[in-house]
C-alpha cells in the first residue's frame, strides 16, 4: 500500500511540475501565484502577497528604466546616461568609471579626427599618405600583402586609364571596327552573337539614312533642274550678268562636274543656266538664234538629268492615276489623261513649234547674217566644249557605273 500511494504522489508532483512549466511558457503569472498561495499556511500569504507587490513594482521601475534609457541613447543624452550609470555604482567605484568615460571620450575624438583626415586626404588625392597609414595600422606580419594589392590596384588602373585613351583615340580615327571588337571581346561568349546582331542592324539603319538623304538631296536638284528646264522653255525676256562666253564656260565646267556626281555644282546648274540665257537674250541676233540657245541650254540640263537617275533621282508618272503633293510629274506617257493642278501657264504644240524654231523670223536672220556670225562662232565653240566634257563626263561615269543604275565607290588606302 505505501509503494502505492508513493506511486500516485511521484504521478501528482510530475503533472504539477509540468503544469507550473507550461504556466510560465503562456506567462500566466496570476495562476502560477494563486497556486504558490494556495499551498502556503493560511498564516504565511499575506507575507507572500506583499512580496509579490513588491516584485511588481520592481518589475516595472526595471521596465520603466529600461525605456528611458533607450530614449536618452536616442536624443544622444550621454550626459544623463553617464549619470545613471555613476549613480548605480558603489560609490568607492564611481572614480574608475569617471576615468573609463574619460579615455572613451579622447578615443572618440581621436577616431572623429583620424575620419576626418581620411576624407581630407582623398579630396587631395593624396594616395601615398593613405596608404601609409593603412600600412600602419596593419599588423607588421601583414603589411607585404597589403603592398602587393597596392601593386596590383595600381596596375590595374594604369591599364583602365590606358584603354580610356586607346577608346578615345579609335573614336577619333572613326576606327569602328577595332570599337566593335573590343567591346564585343569584353562580353561572355553567350552574349557576342547578340550584339553582333545589334550591329548590324545599327549599320543597316545608318546606311539607309545615308541613302535616303543622297537620295532627297538628289531629287530636290533635280526638281530645280527640271523647273529652270520649264523657265527655259517659256522664257520671255531676261536680265544682264557676266559676257556670254564667260556664263557659257561657267555652265559647261558646272554640267561636267554635276554629271560626275558633284551635288553642289548640280545645284547651282539652274543659277548658271539662267545666268547663260539672260546674257543669250542681250547678245543674241535674232529670235531663231536665241531659241537655239534656249533648246541647247534645256537639252543639256535634260541630259544631265538623264545621267543623275543613276543617283536615285526620280519623277514620278501617273499612268495609273494617283494624287501627287506637287513638283515635277510625268503624264500623259501612255496616253491621254486627265490632271488637276493649281493656276499653270500651258503651250499648244503649234505654239511650242514656233518658240523652238522662230517661227517667220528667217528672213530677219539671212538679213542679219553677216552681223551675227562671229556671235555664232562663239556659241559653236562654247557648244563645242560641252560636248567634249559631256563626252568625257559620260565615258567616267561609266567606267564608275558598271551595272548602269548605281556608282561603285572604293575606300583609299
Amino acid at each position: 500500500q505505501n509503494a502505492w500511494e508513493q506511486q500516485v504522489e511521484a504521478v501528482r508532483n510530475e503533472r504539477l511540475g509540468l503544469e507550473q512549466r507550461l504556466l510560465q511558457v503562456q506567462g500566466n503569472t496570476a495562476e502560477l501565484r494563486r497556486r504558490e498561495l494556495a499551498a502556503l499556511d493560511p498564516t504565511n500569504r499575506a507575507l507572500l502577497q506583499m512580496i509579490f507587490t513588491l516584485e511588481d513594482a520592481k518589475q516595472r521601475a526595471e521596465e520603466r528604466a529600461g525605456i528611458e534609457q533607450e530614449l536618452l541613447q536616442l536624443q544622444g543624452n550621454t550626459a544623463e546616461l553617464r549619470r545613471r550609470e555613476l549613480a548605480a555604482l558603489d560609490p568607492a567605484n564611481r572614480a574608475l568609471k569617471q576615468l573609463v568615460f574619460n579615455l572613451q571620450d579622447a578615443q572618440a575624438v581621436a577616431q572623429e579626427r583620424e575620419g576626418l583626415e581620411a576624407r581630407l586626404l582623398q579630396i587631395q588625392g593624396n594616395t601615398a599618405e593613405i596608404r601609409r597609414r593603412e600600412l600602419e595600422a596593419l599588423d607588421p606580419a601583414n603589411r607585404a600583402i597589403q603592398k602587393m594589392i597596392f601593386a596590383l590596384e595600381d596596375a590595374a588602373a594604369v591599364a583602365q586609364e590606358r584603354e580610356g585613351l586607346e577608346q578615345r583615340l579609335l573614336q577619333v580615327q572613326g576606327n569602328t571596327a577595332e570599337l566593335r571588337r573590343r567591346e564585343l571581346a569584353a562580353l561572355n561568349p553567350t552574349n557576342r552573337a547578340l550584339l553582333q546582331k545589334i550591329f548590324d542592324l545599327e549599320d543597316a539603319q545608318k546606311a539607309a539614312e545615308e541613302a535616303k538623304r543622297l537620295r532627297d538631296a538628289w531629287k530636290s536638284i533635280g526638281d530645280t533642274i527640271y523647273q529652270e528646264i520649264l523657265r527655259i522653255r517659256n522664257l520671255d525676256d531676261a536680265g544682264g550678268g557676266k559676257s556670254f562666253t564667260e556664263l557659257q564656260a561657267e555652265f559647261a565646267i558646272a554640267t561636267a562636274k554635276a554629271r560626275a556626281g558633284d551635288q553642289e555644282a548640280a545645284k547651282s546648274l539652274p543659277d548658271a543656266s539662267k545666268a547663260l540665257l539672260e546674257a543669250a537674250s542681250k547678245m543674241a541676233g535674232s529670235a531663231e538664234e536665241l531659241a537655239g540657245i534656249r533648246g541647247a541650254t534645256a537639252g543639256s540640263l535634260e541630259q544631265t538629268m538623264k545621267l543623275l537617275k543613276a543617283l536615285g533621282v526620280e519623277i514620278p508618272g501617273f499612268a495609273a492615276g494617283g494624287s501627287h503633293a506637287g513638283g515635277l510629274r510625268v503624264v500623259g506617257e501612255v496616253g491621254p489623261e486627265l490632271e488637276a493642278t493649281g493656276a499653270a501657264r500651258y503651250f499648244s504644240t503649234e505654239a511650242l513649234q514656233r518658240l523652238m524654231s522662230g517661227g517667220g523670223a528667217q528672213e530677219e536672220v539671212r538679213l542679219l547674217r553677216t552681223e551675227v556670225q562671229k556671235l555664232r562662232e562663239d556659241m559653236r565653240a562654247g557648244h563645242a566644249a560641252i560636248a567634249g566634257n559631256t563626252g568625257r563626263m559620260a565615258s567616267r561615269l561609266d567606267d564608275v557605273t558598271p551595272d548602269g543604275d548605281a556608282i561603285s565607290i572604293r575606300e583609299a588606302a
